[in-house]
């Protein structure tokens, strides 16, 4: 069991430096956030101003948990690549045949992805003032653990994506248009409520529904916007509350985890 503990954290590591190594993808961590928060933000503010939905609430502050959600997801289910890459290179094939066999290798992969993800994630909450939430020592503590918990289920779904895939411009070809998709589809800019029924069954199937309300949320909580934290995601009349949010999401997590160590073992 150390052996493993160790190999898993050598794992963490290593997917930490080569994140820290890689100053352009700290730096784009920034980019897209920034755009979709502020030229969004304020450009669309004028036209959902009257939005009952919002509940008083700025625009802005609505949609910046959906944007931390957002830089989370993103950067989770892309963390596949690395695994694609050590596929190609015969890493994977090398650490398999270690004593400590390939579910150590996973685990420390799964780990580095949702550390990665999770700092990328709340790096945004120095835009916090512009935004017009404030922090509190409980509302950090509070979303440090649902971003852990997020990325957990998000970096486990995008490395077992990567392990039924050959090519790394495959697999950014599928996971850029599935991440842009969920994240548009799970109320990161708008409310899911009063949309096309076809809208909400998608909504329903969609993880980042539940990832994106549960951060607005607590977030929102926080800030006394109680009618806005109910109301941002309604899936056929019914308002999931935080408990059955944080449900799923471990429940994603935990069969993320298992179809990834299933599909780890004969790669």
């Amino acid at each position: 069991m150390t052996i493993f503990v160790r190999a898993s954290i050598a794992i963490w590591y290593r997917e930490m430096l080569r994140f820290w190594r890689d100053k352009a993808r700290v730096a784009s961590t920034f980019v897209f956030p920034l755009i979709a928060l502020f030229i969004l933000g304020y450009g669309v503010a004028p036209l959902v101003s009257e939005w009952a939905a919002l509940g008083g609430v700025s625009y802005i502050s609505f949609i910046f948990p959906g944007v931390i959600g957002m830089n989370i997801i993103m950067t989770s289910i892309m963390m596949g690549t690395s695994v694609v890459w050590d596929r190609e290179f015969g890493f994977l094939r090398g650490a398999q045949v270690a004593p400590v066999g390939g579910l150590a290798v996973l685990i420390g992969k799964i780990l580095g992805g949702s550390t990665i993800a999770s700092v990328q994630g709340l790096l945004l909450l120095v835009f916090t003032r512009w935004a017009g939430i404030q922090l509190s020592l409980p509302l950090v503590a509070a979303l440090i653990g649902l971003a852990l918990l997020i990325s957990l289920a998000m970096t486990g779904m995008g490395i077992a994506v990567a392990l039924c895939i050959r090519s790394v411009e495959g697999y950014h070809s599928i996971m850029q248009f599935a991440g842009i998709a969920m994240v548009f589809l799970g109320g990161a800019f708008f409310p899911v409520q009063d949309v096309p029924t076809w809208m909400i069954w998608l909504a329903i199937i969609n993880p980042a529904s539940y990832a994106i309300d549960l951060l607005r949320h607590i977030t929102l909580q926080f800030q006394g916007g109680e009618v806005v934290a109910l109301n941002s995601l309604v899936l056929l009349g019914h308002v999931p509350s935080v408990v059955e949010e944080l449900l799923v999401i471990t429940l994603i997590g935990l069969v993320t985890l298992m179809v990834s160590a299933l599909l780890f073992s004969y790669r």
